[in-house]
């Protein structure tokens, strides 16, 4: 940032560029990892996973170059169940990430503990399984302008027509919310699915069946 007199977003957006014209580099740090399980972390940039194309190069090459099973995560932090149209907007990008990529696909509402019991009732469904007409609606109640009302009914219903975005909770205090999200992943990957079948163990006797 300091050399090239660049700001933080373009200082990232540099390294992104550097780093995926350099993926003989990335291959040899990687090295091998035949039978793990990697997560990579990546930037929180909206534009690397929209419209910049070093994302999806970089996972292009671990895929097709490097032969691992990938599968893209898309994090929506959950305090945007907090206003319905910001939910939308939140919703249109995890389409666009998934659109731009590609690739298996997973949308994740994190940080949903910090949401206490509200999350764990049936009314908290309409944000995993994203029922945009019903999200709409309450924002009838507020103040918000027709105009804005209209262009979160707009990009609902392109939402709505081709239902593809859902979401999966991420509670950390949860185990079994921990597992559930792991064997999403899992079945998105086909992990596992190289694995000799074990033998069932013989529960017979000789003169059994």
């Amino acid at each position: 940032m300091e050399e090239l007199d660049y700001g933080p977003n373009g200082g990232l957006m540099y390294c992104m560029e550097f780093l995926a014209s350099n993926l003989d580099w990335f291959r040899d740090k990687l090295g091998d990892y035949e039978e793990d399980y990697l997560i990579i972390d990546c930037p929180g940039q909206i534009e690397l996973y929209t419209h910049s194309g070093v994302m999806k190069r970089i996972v292009d090459f671990l895929h097709r170059e490097m032969g691992y099973k990938m599968v893209t995560l898309y994090l929506l932090d959950s305090n945007f169940v907090g206003d319905s149209s910001k939910f939308v907007a939140g919703t249109l990008m995890c389409l666009a990430s998934m659109v731009h990529f590609e690739m298996p696909h997973l949308n994740i509402l994190t940080k949903v503990d910090l949401l206490g019991k509200a999350a764990y009732t049936s009314d908290f469904d309409k944000f995993l399984e994203v029922n945009v007409p019903v999200l709409l609606a309450e924002d009838r109640t507020t103040t918000k302008s027709e105009r804005f009302l209209a262009l979160s009914e707009a990009i609902g219903e392109l939402l709505d027509q081709w239902n593809l975005v859902n979401f999966i909770p991420l509670d950390i205090s949860n185990e079994e919310c921990i597992s559930d999200l792991l064997a999403h992943i899992d079945n998105a990957t086909q992990y596992g699915e190289n694995e000799e079948p074990k033998e069932p163990e013989d529960e017979f006797d000789e003169e059994g069946l």
